[in-house]
């Protein structure tokens, strides 16, 4: 009876160990279109605030382009990847925890706004 119990807790163990080391070899990758008022903040300041959330890198930024573009914000879609393995000790990483740096960029003074664009997508190392 203790054998089989040993056995249940190392079988449980093993599994948790290896669903984190899965998940913290998964990049994700997201775009968004970034809205800076520049009356408030330039927009390299901005970035600045981006690049140092968390497990955040801004892969690469290009200004916004079309009809809906207004004349008095800086405009720019972001393209980041998330490297999850600084979250594995905070109960690891997933899709939905984008939803958080999201909120996190939109919560940086001088964002007019943050809107996701596509999906998110996941790479493995």
């Amino acid at each position: 009876m203790k054998t089989q119990y040993i056995k249940q807790l190392i079988k449980e163990e093993l599994t948790k160990i290896l669903l984190e080391k899965k998940s913290s070899s998964t990049i994700y990758k997201f775009k968004g279109i970034l809205s800076v008022d520049p009356k408030k903040r330039n927009k390299e300041e901005v970035l600045s605030d981006v690049r140092s959330l968390t497990g955040v890198t801004i892969v690469s930024t290009k200004p916004a382009e079309g009809d809906n573009i207004s004349p008095t914000t800086d405009e720019s879609i972001l393209s980041i990847k998330v490297d999850p393995h600084p979250y594995m000790g905070k109960g690891g990483f997933s899709k939905e925890k984008v939803s958080t740096i999201v909120d996190d960029i939109r919560k940086i003074e001088g964002v007019e706004y943050f809107k996701l664009i596509g999906n998110i997508e996941t790479t493995g190392l």
